[in-house]
C-alpha cells in the first residue's frame, strides 16, 4: 500500500510538471493601440536670424542682438514593437537665414582687390528625413507609444540657398566714383548633412486617442564634416565664401530644441 501511494505521488509531481507551460506576455501597447502621429514645433535660439532681410544698408553689424529665436515644424510617425520599444519616422521642414558677410572679390578687368558686403542676406530653405527608436520608461508607467521616453536616430538634411534681388556692394564710400558692385540674385546653392539626434519627450493623454507632446531635443550634425568630403557646388571664388557663411549658420543646429506639439493614436 505504502509503495503504491508513492507511485501515485511521484505520477501526480510528473503529471503537474508536464502541465506547466510558460506563457509569454502579449503586448498591450496603449490601450491597445501601437500606432501615433505626432505634429510639434521645435522651438530654439539661434545666432542668426530666421527670416531673410531684404535691406540692409549698413552691412554685417546691422543689428545689436546676440540670440534670435526660430522655429521649425515636424511630424513624427510611431510604430511600437511591444511595451518598451517603438521605430518612428520623421519628416520636418526649415525655413532661416543668416546675417550678412564681407567678400574679397578681384576685378580683372581693373585689376583691382574690393571688400564687398552683402546688401541682403539669403533665404535658407530645407528639408529633413529621419528615423530611429523611441524606448519608453517603465518606471513612469510608460506603455508604447505613450508615455515618457527616450529617442535617438539619425537624419538626413537638404539645404537650397537662394540670394533674392541681393547685390555685394563695395563696403566704404568711393568719392570719385560709384561704388563697384556685383549682382548676385541668380545664384543658388545646395548641399545636404547628416546629424545623430536625441531626444527626451513625453506624450500624455487629453482624450483616449488625443495627446499633448512636449519635451527637449538635441543633436550633433555633420555640417562641417560634409564640407570637407563632398563638392559643396562654388562656381568660383565669391560662391566658395557664400557657402561658407551658410555653412556657419548652420554648424550648431538643432543643438537645443524645445518642443511642443499635439498627437492622435491611429491603430
Amino acid at each position: 500500500m505504502r509503495v503504491l501511494l508513492l507511485l501515485i505521488s511521484a505520477f501526480s509531481v510528473f503529471w503537474a510538471q508536464a502541465q506547466m507551460v510558460t506563457v509569454k506576455e502579449k503586448p498591450s501597447f496603449y490601450l491597445g493601440k501601437r500606432a501615433n502621429l505626432t505634429f510639434a514645433l521645435g522651438l530654439q535660439p539661434t545666432l542668426f536670424p530666421s527670416k531673410p532681410v531684404t535691406n540692409n544698408p549698413d552691412g554685417p553689424n546691422n543689428t545689436n542682438r546676440l540670440i534670435y529665436g526660430n522655429v521649425k515644424s515636424e511630424f513624427t510617425f510611431n510604430i511600437a514593437l511591444n511595451n518598451k520599444v517603438a521605430v518612428y519616422l520623421k519628416g520636418a521642414t526649415l525655413r532661416t537665414s543668416r546675417t550678412t558677410n564681407f567678400i574679397s572679390y578681384y576685378d580683372q578687368v581693373n585689376s583691382n582687390y574690393y571688400t564687398l558686403r552683402e546688401e541682403t542676406t539669403p533665404a535658407i530653405r530645407g528639408r529633413t528625413v529621419g528615423a530611429g527608436f523611441s524606448f519608453y520608461r517603465k518606471s513612469r508607467a510608460a506603455i508604447a507609444p505613450m508615455g515618457s521616453h527616450f529617442s535617438i536616430g539619425l537624419s538626413k538634411h537638404t539645404l537650397n540657398i537662394s540670394y533674392e534681388d541681393s547685390k555685394l556692394i563695395e563696403r566704404g564710400s568711393n568719392f570719385s566714383s560709384k561704388p563697384f558692385e556685383l549682382d548676385i540674385s541668380d545664384r543658388t546653392s545646395s548641399f545636404h548633412y547628416f546629424s545623430l539626434e536625441m531626444a527626451f519627450t513625453n506624450n500624455q493623454p487629453i482624450t483616449q486617442n488625443l495627446y499633448y507632446h512636449y519635451g527637449f531635443s538635441t543633436s550633433i550634425n555633420s555640417v562641417r564634416l560634409n564640407a570637407l568630403l563632398e563638392d559643396s557646388s562654388a562656381k568660383d571664388d565669391i560662391d566658395e565664401q557664400l557657402f561658407d557663411s551658410n555653412l556657419s549658420a548652420l554648424s550648431f543646429r538643432d543643438f537645443a530644441v524645445l518642443k511642443i506639439g499635439l498627437g492622435y493614436m491611429l491603430f
